[in-house]
């Protein structure tokens, strides 16, 4: 079977108006990405199952895990490392295989909140894994249309990127959402300080 082979061009946004590029790396469909707190970046290949180290200042690349089908990465504020995939959550650790912490059919987006927990969108449905391993499904007062993008706020607030319904919600403690805003096919969504950051299909909108 053929495989569509995607060229990700890693690009360092350092000011609103100053962008750094570096060399192209060749990837095979990447799902996802974070940023380590050294400036390294985690990228996620789909269509290999590997979870790369990316070194933006020398263009270098090494393998850091390997699980089949791998979607998406978080880095939890205590150094740890989620990546999901359609069997579940799993926890890298640098040099040790990955490990299975959740079972959850179908994880896609990952996020992770400042108390350790990790959030998970599967199908329509946002669940909440404690640091523990103990997973609970999310009580939402609306009705998500293939979910692709998660983020947790500084102040706890969990942003959606509603794919199918065109829209950013904002989820409350109590699983209470409002519209944050209106955005065509939104994708991933990313936070920092206290910007929000919404990335559509192949570009980014900011």
């Amino acid at each position: 079977m053929a495989r569509l082979a995607v060229v990700l061009l890693v690009t360092l946004v350092v000011a609103p108006a100053a962008t750094s590029t570096r060399q192209p790396l060749g990837f095979l469909w990447p799902t996802g990405v974070a940023v380590e707190p050294d400036g390294t970046l985690l990228v996620v290949e789909n269509g290999n199952g590997q979870v790369d180290r990316i070194d933006p200042a020398r263009g270098t690349r090494s393998v850091v895990a390997r699980i089949d089908r791998a979607y998406a990465v978080a880095l939890a504020p205590s150094g740890a490392t989620y990546v999901s995939s359609p069997r579940g959550v799993w926890s890298i650790v640098v040099g040790k295989p990955a490990r299975l912490v959740a079972h959850v059919a179908d994880a896609g987006p990952l996020a992770a909140a400042k108390n350790g927990d990790v959030i998970v969108a599967a199908g329509n449905e946002i669940d909440r894994m404690r640091p523990g391993g103990s997973t609970r499904t999310l009580a939402l007062d609306v009705t998500l249309d293939g979910p692709h993008g998660l983020a947790v706020a500084h102040d706890g607030t969990l942003l959606v990127s509603d794919t199918g319904h065109g829209r950013i919600l904002a989820v409350d403690a109590a699983g209470h959402m409002t519209l944050f805003a209106r955005v065509g096919d939104p994708r991933g969504i990313a936070v920092r300080s206290e910007e929000r950051r919404v990335g559509k299909e192949c570009r980014s909108r900011w």
